[in-house]
């Protein structure tokens, strides 16, 4: 297969997602001992790091602030993430309409 490139989301994708509902009443160290404790999606974690092995670049992607930046790089080196780059502060969305999406449901 041809090298490409691999856009992967964190949050409900790589680790188990969180209600952020109440973001703007809570102040930046509650949401950062949130996401120090949030469980991997192993399933998820070991298809992306067999994408990587096999070559592909693993680029992931999140809605967090960079404020949170430590934080995250920190858990996915705790949960055994490979990967070549992360984006911090993607745009917000409930939906995306995409023909080159995948569900973590759908991994093999």
């Amino acid at each position: 297969m041809e090298k490409q490139i691999i856009a992967v989301d964190l949050d409900g994708t790589l680790c188990e997602s969180y209600d952020w509902h109440d973001w703007i009443e809570r102040a930046p160290v509650y949401w950062v001992d949130k996401m120090k404790g949030l469980k991997p999606i192993q399933k998820t974690i070991d298809y992306c790091n067999k994408l990587y092995d096999e070559g592909h670049e693993i680029y992931i992607f999140t809605a967090r602030d960079d404020v949170y930046t430590p934080v995250t790089i920190d858990w996915l080196k705790r949960n055994g993430v490979k990967y070549h780059w992360i984006q911090m502060k993607k745009p917000f969305y409930h939906l995306l309409i995409d023909d080159r999406s995948c569900r973590p449901e759908e991994i093999e």
